[in-house]
């Protein structure tokens, strides 16, 4: 498989209790990969883990990306980091994202 986000079409992956299908998935991924060298690197029954090989780099970039990741998956902020700031804080220079739907 030459794109790693095509994995999550081939397993028809879905966030079950979050209405996220297959196709919103890849495009995502799709769309991560091109603009961060994102990579799909581990799946689960409710995680998808990543290793990115171009970070965001400034606080701005981090807070857009943040933003974008907390519509796709917004456990990780109210389950986890508790702010869209504080998450913007962990993906600048981060080269590992992870992604849960509980």
């Amino acid at each position: 498989m030459q794109n790693s986000w095509e994995v999550l079409a081939k397993l028809l992956w879905m966030a079950v209790n979050f209405g996220i299908g297959p196709v919103e998935h890849t495009a995502v991924h799709r769309h991560w990969a091109r603009l961060y060298g994102s990579m799909v690197v581990s799946v689960t029954g409710d995680v998808i883990q990543c290793f990115v090989e171009r970070p965001p780099k400034t606080k701005d970039e981090a807070l857009f990306l943040a933003i974008e990741q907390f519509k796709y998956c917004s456990d990780i902020v109210d389950q986890g980091v508790g702010t869209i700031c504080n998450l913007a804080a962990e993906l600048l220079n981060s080269h590992t994202w992870y992604f849960w739907w509980d």
